[in-house]
Formats: C-alpha cells, sequence, structure tokens
C-alpha cells in the first residue's frame, strides 16, 4: 500500500477536496467519517491487548475456573464469522480488523483453559485448528452469500454462548477467574463497534451484531461488579 492509498483509507478523496480545495471544515459527512475512522482505529489498536488481562489471570492461576470453555469457543466462531464476511466483503481494515486480534486471543484462552485442566492434546488442536479453519474462510473458496449467512448464524451462535456464560455466573454466584478488565475493554470495543458499522458500512446485519455484543458484554460486566461486593451467605450452623 502506497501512501496515498494509505491517506485514501482514513480520508476519502472527496473529503480531502472538501477539506483542502474548498476549505469547508464544517462539513457534516467528512465530520461523521473522519470519526468513524478514529474509532476504528482506535479500537484495532485497544484489541490489541484486550483479553491480555485475562490471559494474564489464567495463566498465573494455573486455571481457568468459572470460564465457560463452550462459550469462548462459540465467540471465537462468531469472531471467524464476523471478519470472514467483512474481509471478502471488502470492507475497510477499521471495520472488522478487531475481531481478528479477538479472535485469535479467544483460541489462546480455549488454549490454557483445556491446558490446564489437562486436556493438553485437545488444546493444541483447537488451536491449530481454529487458525486454519480462519484461513480458508478468508481464501476466497466460499462464496459471500455463504459467509453472510454464516455471519448470521454466529450471531444465533454468540447469543447462546453469551447467555451460557451470564447464566455459568448466576449458577456460581460468582465470576470465577474472568478478569474485569478484558471484559470492560470488550464491551468499550463493541459499543464503539456499533457506530463505526453503522456509518462505514451501513450493514445493519453488523450492526444489529455488534449491538447484541455489547449487550451481553455490559451484562457480564455488571455481573463482575455485583458479585464482587457481594458477601458469601454464611453457611448454617449447625443444630
Amino acid at each position: 500500500m502506497n501512501m496515498q492509498n494509505f491517506i485514501h483509507s482514513i480520508i476519502s478523496p472527496e473529503c480531502m477536496d472538501i477539506y483542502f480545495a474548498d476549505k469547508d471544515f464544517s462539513n457534516a459527512e467528512c465530520g461523521k467519517q473522519l470519526l468513524s475512522k478514529f474509532v476504528g482505529y482506535s479500537v484495532l489498536c485497544l484489541s490489541l491487548c484486550v483479553k491480555l488481562p485475562q490471559i494474564s489471570k489464567i495463566y498465573r492461576h494455573k486455571s481457568g475456573w468459572g470460564i465457560n470453555i463452550s462459550t469462548q469457543a462459540i465467540e471465537a466462531l462468531g469472531f471467524s464469522s464476523l471478519y470472514s464476511y467483512c474481509y471478502v466483503s471488502g470492507y475497510p481494515l477499521n471495520v472488522f480488523g478487531d475481531t481478528v486480534s479477538n479472535f485469535l486471543q479467544t483460541m489462546i484462552v480455549v488454549y490454557l483453559c483445556l491446558y490446564y485442566k489437562g486436556q493438553k492434546l485437545e488444546a493444541i488442536v483447537a488451536l491449530v485448528g481454529s487458525i486454519l479453519g480462519g484461513f480458508f474462510l478468508c481464501s476466497g473458496i466460499v462464496p459471500l452469500a455463504v459467509l453472510k449467512n454464516f455471519n448470521r448464524f454466529g450471531i444465533v451462535m454468540k447469543f447462546i454462548g453469551g447467555s451460557s456464560q451470564i447464566y455459568t455466573n448466576y449458577k456460581n454466584q460468582s465470576t470465577g477467574q474472568i478478569s474485569f478488565w478484558t471484559i470492560l475493554m470488550a464491551w468499550t470495543i463493541v459499543t464503539s463497534k456499533v457506530m463505526t458499522a453503522l456509518i462505514e458500512t451501513k450493514d445493519y446485519q453488523l450492526v444489529f451484531g455488534t449491538s447484541m455484543g455489547s449487550c451481553i458484554m455490559g451484562t457480564v460486566l455488571c455481573q463482575i461488579v455485583y458479585y464482587s461486593f457481594k458477601k458469601p451467605t454464611p453457611a448454617k450452623k449447625e443444630q
């Protein structure tokens, strides 16, 4: 990518003419475009470390207790359905780049959870298989119509997976090893992406998926705060 293409990936040629030729710095459409790009690339940078607190916590405790592995696997499936659909659709990197980073970090979480449960072979197969599967989805072999339906399936699975994690937290009356900072960053990212998806793509399937993700992450975040302040119920003394 040369410098001109890089600049045009941030600001369109039309907006460059409006800003630098016409000196119209109050243009609303170009302002929304720049804001969307800024938010999108900020989210992309933040996503590079979004699950590092979670990964660090699992590694330090040598345990993934409280983390629903099925939920994490479903979340990774949702990420792969989203970035493959966006990539093949030709959407700009700031729309889906964070999902690639989140996908890889989620699979590391799955790997560590399986590894510390003693399922080392399953951990390796899950990590390598998911990465190879991601390359296959983006290869262009799978038709766009199939990827769009796969993304719809991913949205449903993310809802099921998120609900499962919320129920696991409720059942345990604890969020276990789930990292507050990871969920906070994830909620911030997915909430910001609602605006980015709406402005950059006008793809209401993406907007719906990110809005639902924001609600799920917000619920888990509230559970972390609630259970961290809730005192455990004292056991009843025997008569």
